[in-house]
């Protein structure tokens, strides 16, 4: 849809380390919004379903979540020629069966 009579400013922002969690709060921090008052902000994500040249809009927040989790494998070192006494933790780090 056109509308010829718009009459106000639009920024693109984009967002570094967007999923390590510290982008948007240095963006603020460091003044975006003083230098770039804004009404309202629209968030885009890539999504590779959607076709190339669309967008999906949806009101309210999404994806507006984080979740870390650390995974720490131990293992028993061993020689190659010996691999029956020990525990490899590439194996079982590199074993994606059932993962989604």
């Amino acid at each position: 849809m056109h509308h010829a009579d718009f009459d106000g400013i639009v920024y693109f922002i984009f967002q570094p380390a967007e999923e390590g969690r510290a982008g948007a709060k240095q963006m603020i921090d460091e003044g975006l919004f003083e230098l770039f008052p804004a009404d309202c902000v629209f968030g885009l994500h890539n999504f590779p379903d959607i076709p190339q040249g669309h967008f999906a809009i949806k009101t309210g927040a999404m994806m507006a979540s984080l979740d870390c989790f650390e995974i720490i494998l131990s293992g028993q070192a061993t020689h190659a020629a010996m691999p029956h006494l020990g525990n490899d933790v590439f194996v079982a780090a590199a074993h994606t069966d059932g993962v989604s």
